[in-house]
């Protein structure tokens, strides 16, 4: 079976589609040059013309005479750096001489190359408030961020206009801090270590790109307050450490995401709700996001801190909402508890619940995005990207794609009779696939006590008996429940495998 060449079709279609949609971003992006503050102040040269004399200005051991200062200031991407209150302005020609600049009394040692700023305390012994602000220069670049703390616990830590940021330790906390750490950036944020990734009082994250927050020995967050998330693409946070959690804290809140990813071996949210601090009548976690949710802890730490979420309520009876999950473009969506389906929630509009006395170690949002309809190129042969899609749901699922929202309707038009329409509910769903089987007869009589219609009572009943969908409490078989697209799809290939 020919894959490798359809396939290499269809990611060339995508890409052709993204490079397309790259060439036309300039004229719908905001102003490369927009600084989240006033720059540095650009002063005109002073010279023998104006009647003054040449004005030098001394970096460490490099010197500039001010116009040439200025030229390098609106040219490259500039990075002030404020430590308690001191501050210096650094570019790349600050780096001209040696590669490594010593500033602010010796307190941090910063290196460039390439657009990338690396900002290192130079003793662990070392308290401050650090401020980091990157600057984009007139040739539309913004500089990234490196921060390497060498266990140093800072008062505060505040990282803006900056492209990518990076924070690692291999030794301890990646960021420690007895304040509040805020990072707000155009690009990814990353930030792992072997102790906690974040200690902090509170924290503030906001990326234009995705955010990765890792911990192999430790909490991966840690606050006495909130952790704020608010990002335009991916949240991944992890803790492997069979003693800690994957946050630890009063309030975790992800909005404006697209997928999430949350996995710990013990609970992901371990918090003390405070009423004092404004959390108690609040979702101790509250995510909201435009794609999946995945939330895992496998408990392997600690029996007694088996399950999701392990909140402590020392003050406040009204507390009782654990988890709240908002669609963010109003999908409707399922929700797998343990592997399992929760039928009670996912309709479009509404909000996904769980409180705290529950004890699901897993839970899986899948919202039914709406698939985009990409034709087939190749005249019908089945080779085109319609045929690449279909070939690979055939061989593993729709699971093998990992994306059901990017062709689940050119699937199911491959996949489908001709002239069937796609499944809305289970009714539909069951009558479909056992009158596509030749309408057999169930081994035992329909009885479900919610299905009226003989035909769909007899589907119904055929079709879990068969195992290809399950059968709801109390009797019941929910044929007007919601059935996403992809779902359709697995049960369709269940039921009819390819060969």
């Amino acid at each position: 079976m020919k894959l490798n060449h359809p396939a290499k079709r269809l990611t060339a279609a995508l890409l052709s589609g993204a490079m397309l949609f790259t060439l036309s971003a300039p004229a719908l992006a905001a102003d490369p040059g927009t600084a989240p503050d006033a720059a540095p102040a650009a002063a005109a040269p002073l010279n023998e013309e104006n009647g003054s004399e040449d004005v030098v200005l001394t970096t460490n051991e490099t010197s500039y005479a001010l116009a040439e200062w200025d030229y390098y200031q609106a040219a490259s991407q500039t990075l002030r750096i404020q430590w308690n209150n001191d501050s210096i302005d650094l570019t790349p020609a600050s780096f001209t001489d040696t590669p490594t600049v010593d500033v602010i009394n010796n307190a941090l040692s910063v290196t460039y190359a390439d657009g990338v700023y690396t900002v290192a305390i130079n003793n662990s012994s070392s308290r401050g408030s650090l401020n980091i602000t990157g600057y984009t220069g007139q040739d539309g670049k913004q500089p990234s961020v490196v921060f390497v703390s060498n266990d140093a616990k800072l008062t505060s830590l505040n990282v803006k206009g900056s492209k990518n940021f990076i924070a690692e330790s291999n030794s301890g906390k990646a960021i420690d801090c007895s304040g509040d750490v805020i990072i707000d950036c155009g690009g990814d944020v990353t930030i792992s270590s072997t102790g906690s990734a974040i200690e902090s009082r509170e924290a503030s994250i906001t990326s234009g790109g995705d955010v990765t927050i890792t911990s192999s020995n430790g909490n991966a967050i840690s606050c006495y307050g909130a952790a704020t998330i608010n990002c335009s693409g991916n949240v991944t946070v992890n803790s492997s450490s069979a003693t800690d959690f994957a946050v630890d804290g009063n309030a975790l809140i992800i909005e404006n995401a697209q997928d999430v990813t949350i996995t710990a071996q013990k609970a992901i949210f371990h918090g003390y709700i405070n009423s004092s601090a404004g959390f108690a009548d609040s979702p101790a976690v509250r995510i909201t996001c435009s794609g999946e949710v995945t939330l895992k802890s496998t408990g392997a730490g600690d029996t007694l801190l088996k399950g999701l979420l392990y909140i402590f309520d020392p003050g406040s009876a009204s507390q009782t909402t654990a988890l709240t999950y908002n669609q963010a473009n109003s999908y409707a969506y399922e929700v797998w508890a343990d592997n399992a389906l929760l039928t009670d929630e996912g309709e479009a509009g509404t909000s996904f619940t769980l409180h705290e006395d529950t004890t699901y170690s897993s839970i899986h949002i899948i919202p039914d995005v709406p698939a985009p309809i990409i034709p087939d190129d190749d005249g019908g042969d089945g080779t085109g990207i319609a045929g690449a899609v279909v070939a690979g749901v055939a061989i593993g699922g729709a699971a093998a794609w990992g994306s059901y929202e990017i062709a689940t309707r050119v699937i199911l038009n491959n996949l489908l009779p001709e002239g069937a329409a796609i499944p809305a509910n289970r009714g539909q769903l069951a009558l479909l696939v056992w009158s596509t089987a030749g309408r057999p007869a169930p081994a035992a009589a329909p009885a479900f006590a919610d299905v009226t219609d003989p035909d769909t009572a007899a589907a119904a009943q055929w079709c879990v008996e068969q195992g290809y969908l399950d059968a709801k409490k109390d009797g019941k078989f929910d044929p007007d429940g919601w059935t996403p697209k992809f779902r359709v799809i697995e049960v369709w290939n269940k039921a009819f495998p390819k060969q």
